[in-house]
């Protein structure tokens, strides 16, 4: 029987009390995210970015022929790297380090892709893994910051260095 006090009618399960509690639960997916840099910028200019305006990365590599990734999932990090089509996990994840925030700036991430898992899916990533992607990547990035993606871009080459053209703003970022 239910616990004394709980409002829940299981008829409409199509269930005993019995049959609901040893019912299996879903897990909801855990995002992966492929992140292909990070780089900080002043909170005003990320705010004033236009379709057009270029945004440089230090550290920006353009995976679509290929390369190394970060592996982020919530707070958790790990080195991968990216071959034909199938993504390879080199380290084991670890904790985000999180340098102290300069006054008003703000962190953003360029991700290629973002995979939905399972919590055990997740936690079999282990240095070796090895994930299909099951499509090529292609040349639109996603530019995150906090989780959410605030814009859509593209990747150039601007003096030398390679930077993320914004083609698209995405609306309540």
């Amino acid at each position: 029987a239910p616990p004394a006090g709980l409002a829940l009618d299981v008829r409409a399960f199509g269930a005993t009390w019995e049959a609901y509690v040893a019912a299996p639960r879903v897990a909801p997916p855990h995002e992966l995210a492929i992140v292909a840099g990070v780089t900080r910028i002043v909170a005003a200019e990320l705010a004033a970015l236009d379709p057009g305006d270029v945004v440089v990365f230090d550290d920006f590599v353009d995976v679509r022929g290929g390369g190394p990734v970060t592996l982020r999932a919530g707070a958790l990090v790990a080195e991968a790297t990216i071959e034909a089509g199938r993504l390879r996990v080199r380290t084991a994840f670890s904790p985000i380090d999180v340098a102290p925030d300069a006054a008003l700036e703000v962190t953003i991430a360029a991700e290629v892709a973002r995979l939905r898992m399972t919590a055990a899916e997740l936690g079999a990533l282990a240095p070796g893994a090895e994930i299909d992607l099951g499509r090529g990547l292609g040349a639109r990035v996603d530019l995150v910051r906090a989780g959410r993606v605030f814009a859509r871009a593209e990747p150039v080459a601007i003096d030398g260095e390679l930077g993320l053209r914004v083609i698209a703003r995405v609306p309540d970022a």
